[in-house]
């Protein structure tokens, strides 16, 4: 008797032994995060240049827009890595926007395209800039065309937080919204018959930006 109940025991016990591994085995399936991974790579060396770039300036304008550029591609990294981990975890992610579960849009793919225009063109934009102002050394030309492109960075990590984001089913508020990013890299208006007064150092410019 004692022996039957051993066995019965036994035979349950490997039953959900077996259950177990099952749901295991599914769970540790290979999940592909190649995409995520070269994504995470890229940042990274972004945030690195910009690190690079931000120790350039002591203070001023352009150091707080390359800081906030930053922020920017932290964020948006620590968002996939989070994404990356829950999947190598076996992690189901869900969100949730007022109480609502988070659905994909059904234009996805249509938004995606559009984002990817805009990035091309702006980087464009941003190389024509940073162009011009490599003609010049120094003096407040320069600076007033380096805060425009530093601007136009700035908008250019934003438009590719919302294309990684979307891209990989993470939602973003500000793709609803219904203003759109400037894609577009003004050249500053300088007065052509206007001298100033006392001639001012680079440095003291760049305080004042």
């Amino acid at each position: 008797m004692r022996t039957q109940k051993l066995k019965r025991s036994m035979i349950i016990i490997s039953m959900l032994a077996a259950a177990a591994c099952m749901q295991f085995s599914s769970c540790v399936a290979p999940v592909d995060t190649s995409d995520l991974d070269t994504s995470i790579a890229s940042l990274s060396a972004e945030i690195d240049s910009a690190s690079t770039e931000s120790q350039q300036y002591e203070g001023g304008l352009i150091k707080i827009l390359i800081e906030s550029r930053k922020q920017v591609l932290q964020n948006t990294k620590a968002m996939l890595e989070q994404k990356r981990t829950g999947l190598n975890r076996c992690i189901k992610m869900s969100y949730q926007i007022d109480g609502a579960p988070y659905e994909v849009p059904a234009d996805k793919e249509d938004r995606l395209q559009k984002l990817d225009k805009e990035i091309f063109d702006l980087k464009k934009e941003i190389g024509k800039a940073e162009s011009e102002a490599s003609q010049y050394s120094g003096g407040l030309i320069q600076l007033m065309l380096l805060s425009q492109v530093a601007t136009s960075k700035n908008t250019l990590a934003m438009m590719r937080q919302q294309e990684l984001l979307l891209s990989n089913d993470i939602p973003f508020f500000a793709l609803y919204a219904d203003t759109e990013p400037s894609t577009k890299v003004e050249k500053p208006s300088v007065p052509k018959h206007t001298k100033p007064k006392k001639k001012q150092t680079e440095k003291e410019i760049l305080e004042q930006l």
